[in-house]
Order: C-alpha cells, then structure tokens, then sequence
C-alpha cells in the first residue's frame, strides 16, 4: 500500500542519514587528530626555536583526542635557567 511504501522510504531516508552523519563524525574525528597533531608540532617547533643553544629535555605529549585552544608555554625548567641567566648578567 501507499502507507507502506512511505513508511519504507521514511526508515531507508532514516538509515542513509544516520549512516552520513556517522561517516562525518569519523572525518571531524581525524580531522581533531590531525590538527592536534599540527598544534604540538608547532609547540615543539616554539620551543626549539626560542632556545637554540639548549635542546628541551621533554617535547610536549602526544596529542589527546581533546583539542587544546591555546599554545602551551615552554616547559618551566626552561624559562627559569633563562631567567636566572639574564638575571646573573645584570
């Protein structure tokens, strides 16, 4: 009957749309991977870059699948041996 032939189109419309929508939430998924990759990358680049006379003893982690708004500063042991030698130089 008509009703049926409606109701079958609704749940196969129904299926192909649940089936879209996980597909793009396994894109946005990667895509969350790929620029937290891209931010620690470019926090380790940061780091290497402000102190070329001394290598880091720890690059940032691996990325969490949580995404991170703003840049992580340069680890604290750091920015303190770079402190205190300004400060020594005065």
């Amino acid at each position: 009957s008509v009703a049926d032939t409606a109701l079958q189109n609704a749940e196969k419309r129904r299926d192909e749309i649940a089936a879209a929508i996980n597909q793009l939430q396994a894109q946005i998924e990667e895509k969350r991977k790929e620029l937290e990759r891209i931010k620690t990358f470019i926090a380790d680049y940061a780091v290497f870059q402000s102190y070329p006379s001394e290598l880091p003893l720890e690059l940032q982690k691996t990325p969490s699948p949580a995404p991170r708004l703003r840049l992580l500063n340069p680890p604290r042991h750091m920015v303190g041996d770079k402190a205190e030698k300004v400060l020594l130089q005065n």
